[in-house]
């Protein structure tokens, strides 16, 4: 339990560190983007100067900023003039439905031939062993090779000493070159397949306060905390915090992200507002 709660603690740490790099790199581009909107730019310069810096802990959360091309009014957003959205090169989408399994990726390595068959073995946590039978596949170390297998054992001689089971996955058929060599992983379905609501993974914000995305709110655009299930790579399923046809940041989400932080004066500022809601 204890190092669960360090490794959690510590990911947070990274995250609190990765979205204070953000905004400090993040600076230019913005200053960049914001220099096509004309005589407000400065507005949006003088946010981000307030998330900065070693003084950006001591500044009061604004409750709203009238002026420029970009204003905040606590919850409910963000709310950006037409020239801002286009200097930012925001595009938005609706939410949608897919069907999606979760799977499970584990290294492997290969147990040479048994008959004509090729077998890989892999050590997983027991709540993640597969089906016996079920379909499997088998990556190679760079991603770019994948071979069609199933399951063939699964044991769990293992269970009682380190909690794991032992999974055997053969390749079917016939094949021209077998997967060899390190780095080999294998991948199979826990679940079966379900219909969920999905977004483009250039919606989603990860941070230290958790998984967000921007909605559109009646001309303002507010960030939404979200649940997030299995990420591909051109979806994402959210299983709570969104409706079916909202409409969301599709692109330059993460420039919302870094632009909110600078207009409420810092992460303390807003881990402060959202603890308060």
């Amino acid at each position: 339990m204890r190092a669960a709660d360090e490794q959690r603690s510590g990911c947070a740490r990274k995250r609190r560190e990765k979205d204070k790099l953000q905004m400090r790199s993040s600076r230019l581009r913005i200053a960049k983007a914001g220099s096509v909107a004309g005589a407000g730019v400065g507005v949006i310069l003088a946010a981000l100067c307030v998330g900065c810096g070693p003084a950006a802990e001591m500044v009061e959360a604004p409750e709203i900023e009238e002026a420029g091309p970009v204003a905040f009014e606590s919850g409910a957003g963000l709310k950006l003039a037409p020239e801002t959205r286009e200097a930012l090169d925001l595009e938005m989408a609706q939410v949608g439905s897919g069907r999606f399994t979760d799977r499970y990726q584990a290294p492997a390595r290969n147990m040479g031939g048994r008959g004509a068959e090729v077998c890989l073995r892999a050590v997983v946590p027991a709540e993640k062993a597969p089906k016996q039978g079920v379909e499997a596949a088998i990556h190679d170390a760079a991603g770019t090779k994948t071979w069609s297998g199933r399951v063939d054992e699964v044991n769990r001689h293992l269970v009682k000493v380190s909690g794991d089971v032992e999974v055997l996955v053969c390749l079917s058929g016939k094949h021209d070159s077998a997967p060899a060599g390190g780095g080999l992983e294998i991948s199979y379905a826990l679940s079966e397949e379900r219909e969920s609501l999905s977004v483009p993974p250039s919606a989603l914000v990860r941070a230290a306060l958790g998984d967000f995305v921007f909605v559109s709110n009646e001309g303002f655009l507010l960030r939404r905390r979200v649940e997030v299930g299995q990420v591909d790579e051109d979806r994402v399923e959210i299983r709570s915090g969104l409706q079916l046809g909202d409409s969301v940041v599709s692109k330059a989400a993460d420039k919302l992200w870094i632009l909110e932080l600078a207009m409420v004066g810092g992460m303390s500022n807003l881990e402060t507002a959202e603890v308060a809601q």
